[in-house]
C-alpha cells in the first residue's frame, strides 16, 4: 500500500469510527457545561495553581478547505506551546513500512478463513460491490476482517463529499509540527491506538459494516452534519442523548454501548491522565484529540474540572 494511501487509511479508520460512535449523553451540571454553539471549533485553556497552561482543541479527522484558516486564538495557542500532543503520530507512522505492516496485520485473519466466511453472503456481495464501484476492491482485501472493510466503506465516495483525511485537523497540526521541529507527544502508543479498533469483536465489526453498507448514501450527509457542527462548536449536535439508545432493540443497543465503551469511555480516563501529566510538566502543551473525547460527563474537560483545574472555554 502506498504511503499516502496508507496515511489516509489510518486517519479514515478513526474518522469512520467517529461518525457512527454514539457519544455519551449531553453533559449535565456546571462541571461539564458547554456553550452549545460558539461560531468556532471547541477550544479550552486549562491552568493549575502553579500557573501552568494546557490548551485543549477538539479535532475532527476529516475536513475540507472551509475549515481553514482556524481562529487566530487557536494558532496563537499552538505557537505559544512548547509541545504538540496528539492521539498518535500517524504521519510518522505512515512513513514506517515495517510498522504499517504490523498495524495492518491486526486486521488480518490468520486462521485460513476470509471475510466471506464471516459475513452473510448478501452483505459480503453488497460490500464488495460498493468497493468495486469506488475502485477500492482487490482480492487481497478478503483476508481482512469486517472492521477494516467497514473503514473502507465508510470512507465514502470522493464524488459525493469534499471532506478528506488529508485536510483533517490532526494532520494539519502534525504536518506543521514536523516541519517546524516542534516536539510531538503521542497520547497513546501507535500500536495501542489502532489495537482499539483491530481488537473490536466480530459481532461489532459485522454490525458496523452492515450499517455502513445499508446506509452508504446517508453517511456523507451524516459526516457533513457533524463537520458543520464541529466548525461552529455546537456541542449539543456533537453529542447524542442516551435516550436514543433506549429506542433500539436490545442486541443493537448492546453492540453500540460496547463499541462506545471501547472507543470512547475506556480511553477518556487515560487521555485525561495524560493531559494532567502534560499540564504539570510545566511546559505549555497544545493538546489535540477528537472532539468526542472532550465532551460528556466523563470527557477530558469534565475530568480535569472535577480534579480542580481551571478550565475556560474560549
Amino acid at each position: 500500500m502506498r504511503p499516502r494511501r496508507l496515511l489516509r487509511t489510518l486517519v479514515c479508520l478513526w474518522a469512520a469510527a467517529f461518525v457512527l460512535c454514539a457519544c455519551s449523553s449531553p453533559a449535565r451540571g456546571p462541571e461539564a457545561s458547554f456553550d452549545s454553539s460558539l461560531g468556532h471549533p471547541l477550544f479550552w485553556e486549562v491552568s493549575d495553581a502553579d500557573g501552568h497552561t494546557l490548551y485543549l482543541f477538539g479535532s475532527i479527522h476529516v475536513a475540507d478547505d472551509s475549515a481553514y484558516p482556524l481562529p487566530d486564538m487557536v494558532y496563537q495557542a499552538y505557537e505559544q506551546s512548547a509541545t504538540l500532543a496528539v492521539e498518535a503520530d500517524v504521519l510518522a507512522a505512515s512513513q514506517n513500512a515495517a510498522l504499517m505492516s504490523e498495524l495492518l496485520r491486526g486486521f488480518l485473519y490468520t486462521d485460513g478463513t476470509s471475510i466471506a466466511d464471516h459475513l452473510p453472503a448478501e452483505l459480503y456481495q453488497q460490500a464488495r460491490a460498493l468497493l468495486q464501484q469506488r475502485g477500492l476492491y482487490a482480492p487481497q482485501l478478503d483476508a481482512y476482517n469486517p472492521v477494516f472493510w467497514y473503514m473502507l466503506v465508510s470512507e465514502g465516495d470522493p464524488a459525493t463529499t469534499t471532506l478528506t483525511a488529508d485536510k483533517g485537523i490532526d494532520l494539519h497540526f502534525l504536518t506543521r509540527a514536523h516541519a517546524e521541529g516542534k516536539p510531538i507527544l503521542e497520547i497513546e502508543p501507535i500500536d495501542e491506538h489502532y489495537a482499539y479498533l483491530s481488537g473490536l469483536d466480530e459481532q461489532i465489526g459485522v454490525y458496523l459494516l452492515n450499517n455502513a453498507v445499508q446506509y452508504a448514501p446517508m453517511l456523507p450527509i451524516a459526516t457533513q452534519r457533524m463537520y458543520n457542527a464541529w466548525k461552529v462548536g455546537n456541542a449539543l449536535a456533537l453529542t447524542q442523548d442516551e435516550a436514543v439508545s433506549e429506542q433500539l432493540d436490545p442486541d443493537t443497543r448492546d453492540i453500540l454501548l460496547r463499541f462506545n465503551d471501547q472507543l470512547l469511555h475506556q480511553r477518556n480516563a487515560s487521555m485525561a491522565e495524560k493531559a494532567e501529566e502534560y499540564l504539570q510538566s510545566g511546559q505549555t502543551c497544545f493538546y489535540v484529540v477528537g472532539v468526542a473525547h472532550m465532551l460528556g460527563t466523563d470527557g477530558i474537560v469534565a475530568r480535569l474540572m472535577q480534579k480542580g483545574y481551571t478550565v475556560v472555554q474560549r
